[in-house]
């Protein structure tokens, strides 16, 4: 769909997301009794991400902030997940501040702020000046700012498996909202089209909530 009616380019590779995961797991409002909330926002058309190709420069990603709770389900009290919501947008880096900020006072003091910190001095910088502009407004204070660091998230497609696994299992659910359409597409087209930082964001909120642990992290037993 991505790629016939969104005009999503094409690469080359196999389809591994599929809509059909969220046909009976979309909720009118968002779960009340969750473990944990966190807005995760991939800063992805920000100055990190506009180098090398032309193509990336005319048509890069948005910048997204996915909404995302884990909660205890009353039925099997197994976790499940829950994308409440995203806000994306193409803005400058002081409009994205602001919306960073106006999205915090919608979502509440209770709700980690996280940001995908790219490698380098870069990356610390961007989560250190959303920090700063926090502390501008008292009603920001309280409310927690970090950064994850991409590497240890690692390979979009391999991190992405990892709620891919979750939500085949029938335990992701999404709130109705204007947005889901798009995030659909991203995630029937994943590693097809151009763009996936709709898909990217949500990895980056479900590793917070449930970090996986990497096979290069697990000591192996000798014989």
């Amino acid at each position: 769909r991505a790629q016939e009616f969104d005009g999503e380019y094409a690469n080359e590779g196999g389809k591994i997301g599929d809509r059909a995961w969220f046909d009976k797991k979309i909720l009118e409002v968002a779960p009340e009794r969750v473990m944990k909330r966190v807005r995760f926002w991939d800063l992805a058309a920000t100055e990190k991400k506009m180098v090398g190709k032309k193509s990336e420069l005319n048509d890069p990603d948005e910048s997204v902030g996915t909404l995302m709770s884990k909660f205890i389900s009353e039925e099997n009290k197994k976790t499940h997940f829950c994308i409440e919501n995203q806000v994306a947008g193409w803005w400058s880096w002081d409009d994205l501040l602001n919306t960073i900020a106006n999205t915090a006072r919608r979502d509440g003091p209770y709700v980690t702020v996280v940001l995908e910190e790219e490698p380098g001095s870069g990356g610390k910088n961007q989560v250190a000046a959303v920090k700063t502009h926090f502390k501008r407004f008292p009603e920001l204070s309280s409310i927690k700012v970090v950064g994850q660091k991409a590497r240890e998230v690692g390979d979009r497609v391999m991190a992405a498996n990892h709620w891919f696994a979750v939500a085949a299992d029938g335990r992701m659910y999404m709130v109705k909202g204007d947005w889901n359409n798009k995030f659909l597409g991203q995630l029937d087209g994943f590693t097809q089209i151009a763009h996936d930082d709709r898909i990217t964001s949500v990895t980056g909120a479900m590793n917070f909530l449930s970090p996986f642990k990497a096979w290069a992290r697990i000591s192996f037993l000798s014989l």
